[in-house]
């Protein structure tokens, strides 16, 4: 099950939303799950807005727990 449906009035279903993906996020998985762009997402990581890692010269990964608690969060502690 993809995000977006899967939250009730009282909360969400984080594993059954995030259950496809895998543990290591892609930046184009995580502009499926916000409908950011992906250049806005590198921006993003770029400036630490985003709980991402740097691998290699041009990817980025996000952990896939680290980024559920950053929605969780609103979207504002990349912590």
């Amino acid at each position: 099950m993809k995000p977006g449906g899967a939250c009730a009035p009282l909360g969400c279903d984080w594993d059954a939303m995030f259950a496809d993906y895998s543990d290591l996020l892609t930046i184009k998985d995580v502009a499926e799950i916000t409908g950011m762009t992906p250049q806005y997402l590198r921006q993003m990581a770029r400036q630490g807005k985003l709980p991402a890692v740097h691998i290699g010269d041009r990817r980025w990964y996000l952990p896939k727990v680290q980024f559920i608690d950053w929605l969780k969060n609103g979207g504002s502690d990349a912590g």
